[in-house]
């Protein structure tokens, strides 16, 4: 009955909130040189949720991140999350062609970009029949992208909100999309696969008990957040206030 509640309450972010506030000094992630502790990397991700919801698109259900094995992959994913929306990961790896195809179908409003993926948005944009809002944490100017394409909004770090303060107070139904991951699907176009927060949090709660996982241990990110697995990676090490390393 207490896990049925707690998911109801914030969801997949839950753990991650709970550790911020037991172990708030100590390294949550590690990102080439950089090294953030929880509160820091709540800090990131409050900015993002505060932003997201200052700009009142609360109604859409899913938003997107196009980033990779950044500090803004990972703060814009709990951000999202901490909205009470599900996170679509898109990867700038893929070609554009897909990621455009994924982010259509996914109908996501929202999209927060990496620095390492800024450069696909010229490509990316144009043909994205509906307005995008975009939010760009490594860019403090988006003037020449705003010029670029007037039907997107196009949100700099200048202009994003100030995540101090935000209290990641939501409510989150256990049966709400969690993440929306994409395959090949048997026709090679891409399908989207909706996880809800009740099936993930079953996972990570069993193996969370199961390899008794704590504060004192270290994982590393070693798979892309476009595949199931890198939800492993993150949640179960920030469920129980260990540090996470990305992996080149």
């Amino acid at each position: 009955m207490a896990t049925a509640t707690r998911m109801r309450y914030k969801g997949l972010i839950q753990g991650f909130l709970d550790s911020a506030e037991r172990f708030a000094s100590r390294e949550a992630l590690v990102v080439d040189d950089k090294r953030l502790s929880y509160r820091e990397l709540r800090g990131r991700a409050a900015a993002i949720a505060r932003t997201i919801l200052d700009r009142e698109l609360e109604s859409f259900p899913l938003a997107a991140i196009l980033a990779s094995r950044s500090v803004t992959a990972y703060a814009g994913v709990l951000g999202i999350l901490g909205t009470g929306k599900g996170y679509v990961p898109l990867n700038p790896k893929f070609p554009v062609d897909r990621t455009r195809k994924m982010l259509v179908l996914s109908g996501s409003r929202v999209l927060v970009v990496g620095r390492e993926a800024l450069g696909q948005l010229h490509r990316l944009l144009p043909e994205i029949g509906r307005t995008l809002t975009v939010i760009l944490p490594d860019l403090d100017d988006a003037a020449d992208l705003c010029a670029a394409f007037p039907q997107h909004r196009f949100v700099s770090s200048r202009q994003m909100s100030e995540g101090a303060g935000f209290a990641f107070d939501i409510e989150v139904d256990s049966a709400a999309v969690a993440y929306l991951l994409f395959t090949s699907g048997s026709t090679g176009e891409p399908k989207g696969v909706p996880i809800h927060h009740s099936n993930v949090w079953s996972y990570i709660e069993y193996i969370s008990n199961r390899y008794e996982v704590n504060e004192r241990d270290r994982f590393s990110q070693e798979f892309d957040m476009t595949f199931d697995l890198s939800v492993h990676d993150m949640f179960i090490c920030w469920e129980r206030g260990a540090c996470l390393f990305s992996v080149p």
